[in-house]
């Protein structure tokens, strides 16, 4: 089965980073795994404060697109705390490491 990765780049205005990360953790994380999300993780930059990614885990593409269909109306919120619309990209993840696999060899 094909795993994908959807990565969204946000840029907060200063000063409402943490307002958005809040949004993120209260919104996006509790509604993701109902559609087949496996993990989410959401980071945030050390040099720059306001530029904050959320990394998302799924292992079907159109069910990342159907929850994005979803989640369309809560973005529209968080927009509001941004400097600009949120940029998102899917990834085919083509090759993986895991801590155990090296384990394994």
């Amino acid at each position: 089965m094909s795993k994908y990765r959807a990565v969204v780049n946000y840029r907060f205005k200063n000063g409402m980073e943490s307002q958005g990360i809040r949004f993120l953790e209260n919104e996006l994380l509790r509604k993701a795994d109902s559609y087949g999300c496996h993990n989410i993780e959401i980071l945030q930059s050390e040099t720059n404060p306001t530029h904050v990614l959320g990394v998302a885990l799924w292992n079907d593409i159109q069910d990342a697109r159907r929850f994005q269909a979803r989640w369309a109306a809560k973005e529209r919120e968080l927009v509001k705390m941004c400097v600009e619309s949120p940029k998102r990209e899917f990834f085919k993840i083509a090759t993986s490491f895991t801590e155990h696999l090296r384990k394994a060899a």
